[in-house]
């Protein structure tokens, strides 16, 4: 289920919208406003007034607005776009996890259930490091993250561990540094010198003599 506020005018069920943030068009068969646990099904809901759209779950995330009335009768154009409520000013995650299947039988749901959460919750992020091979959540906190952990393990039954993050050190030399050698077998002399590039994007693509 979808929760919606009405900002202006009247959604009516059985009516079109379209998602401004993807330019789909959709067909509201129901509406339902919700008492408590009990929803009841209505034919309209005015502005101010928040209902359930039953369904489309994968259709909408967290801050989608949605049009109806002439935009939703023609085409949708790059112009209709501009028909959207401010966006939720997110600050960048601070928190981050390590999630993992139980079994590799357990990733897909694990993928859809994480999936789920981020269309609901925005401020959620995922990444997978390549270095590590850890698939990663970032949250606004550990609080943030356990609950995210109590809701895919209790509520959507995900066989699923987060541990901390294995970071990734590297080393590299502090100063510039010569060495000569003499291959006297060869009566080869070979000098290096190691030093530290200002920007390595500079040389990015250069041939090495």
């Amino acid at each position: 289920m979808t929760f919606v506020r009405v900002y202006s005018g009247k959604l009516n069920a059985a009516s079109n919208l379209i998602n401004t943030r993807t330019g789909k068009k959709l067909l509201i068969r129901k509406l339902l406003v919700m008492h408590g646990d009990s929803p009841e099904e209505v034919k309209s809901i005015s502005a101010g007034n928040i209902g359930v759209i039953p369904g489309y779950e994968t259709d909408f995330q967290t801050g989608d607005t949605l049009v109806s009335s002439a935009v939703a009768k023609r085409n949708f154009t790059a112009k209709d776009s501009a028909y959207r409520l401010l966006p939720i000013d997110i600050p960048p995650p601070l928190f981050n996890a390590a999630i993992e299947p139980h079994t590799a039988g357990d990733e897909a749901y694990m993928k859809q259930c994480v999936e789920t959460l981020i269309r609901e919750d925005p401020s959620l992020k995922v990444h997978l490091d390549k270095e590590m091979g850890q698939v990663v959540l970032s949250g606004m906190g550990e609080l943030h993250l356990d609950i995210v952990r109590e809701r895919l393990v209790n509520d959507m039954k995900a066989k699923v561990n987060l541990k901390d993050v294995v970071v990734s050190y590297k080393e590299s030399f502090v100063g510039k540094r010569e060495k000569e050698a003499v291959i006297t077998n060869e009566e080869i002399e070979v000098a290096v010198t190691l030093s530290h590039i200002e920007d390595a994007r500079d040389y990015v693509g250069q041939k090495v003599h």
